[in-house]
């Protein structure tokens, strides 16, 4: 199955991905912000990366945009349930609108999040089309 790297901030939310999918026979690695998670893939090839977008330290979209100036991009998986001032629905809009092709919306149920997870795995590149 697959290595995935799961990036959340709210450690009941990474818990849940990481039981979740690790019933399903994948390996998960868990980072509570964008800065350990961009160490942690310093040093682990990931199959698929889930991310955040509002994190402290370093958010998910930072974090996108380092990793598309890397040779070597994972699969991405988006996921966001809002914010203060933005609705999870914008913030997953833009991040399509920067190439990201799989987005979730939080809350999610245990097979939205498979279905997700397949079908981000399937896919070839994590982004759409490169940075401008």
């Amino acid at each position: 199955m697959a290595t995935i790297l799961c990036i959340d901030d709210d450690p009941q939310m990474g818990s849940l991905i990481r039981r979740i999918l690790n019933e399903q026979g994948h390996d998960v690695y868990l980072a509570d912000n964008g800065k350990t998670g961009e160490e942690i893939l310093k040093h682990l090839s990931v199959d698929l990366l889930i991310t955040d977008v509002l994190m402290p330290e370093m958010d998910g979209i930072e974090l996108m945009q380092k990793m598309r100036a890397q040779s070597t991009i994972p699969k991405m998986l988006v996921v966001s349930g809002g914010g203060r001032h933005q609705s999870g629905r914008t913030l997953l809009t833009t991040v399509r609108l920067l190439g990201v092709r799989h987005t979730l919306l939080k809350p999610f149920t245990r097979d939205t999040l498979i279905d997700a997870v397949n079908r981000a795995l399937e896919d070839p590149p994590a982004f759409t089309h490169p940075i401008q």
